[in-house]
């Protein structure tokens, strides 16, 4: 077991980003997902300014939603709407943004970032399309791609970044990048 042979730092924060990359109601279960792992994150003691959101939260207001302002991931489930605030539109940002929003590396189009250490535990949960190689961004065939990817989390070791990275991807082929 070669995980007891390493020391973890205390663990003193916990940080997340959460991106729904697709936008319509035809992909519901994109933003929905993303909006039920925000609730999930804060009835498990994730504080809102440690959760950062990438929507384009155009499925609650919806014409075709039969709920005006309700979102569910299950029929008579909870809003999972409720309470939640978006920080970034990806239809306002590029998918190399979220390298830039995972790595800490804020500027003035971009605010809100993860300000993780060595003592934070980072989660990336990301519900989109995804093609080869790539996690798909809007409809578009520029993603966030593999070496995007890979730059990204060699980043953030270098810089000490994080204590414990989980990334979760709900996308076809995110196996070629997780």
């Amino acid at each position: 077991n070669h995980t007891a042979d390493r020391p973890y730092p205390p663990h003193r924060r916990q940080k997340a980003l959460l991106v729904a990359a697709s936008s319509g109601w035809e992909n519901y279960r994109h933003q929905a997902d993303v909006y039920n792992m925000y609730r999930i994150l804060r009835s498990e003691g994730y504080a809102a300014e440690d959760i950062i959101v990438v929507a384009e939260d155009d499925i609650a207001r919806n014409d075709r939603n039969p709920e005006p302002g309700v979102v569910r991931v299950e029929t008579d489930g909870p809003n999972v709407y409720e309470g939640l605030h978006i920080d970034y539109r990806p239809s306002q940002i590029s998918s190399s943004d979220i390298s830039d929003i995972l790595c800490g590396r804020s500027s003035e189009r971009l605010p809100r970032v993860v300000e993780a250490d060595s003592t934070t535990n980072v989660l990336l949960f990301w519900s989109g399309h995804g093609s080869p190689y790539q996690l798909r961004w809007l409809d578009t065939h520029d993603g966030w791609r593999t070496g995007m990817a890979r730059q990204c989390f060699e980043d953030l070791h270098a810089a000490r970044g994080y204590r414990k990275l989980l990334c979760l991807f709900e996308t076809c082929y995110s196996g070629s990048v997780a």
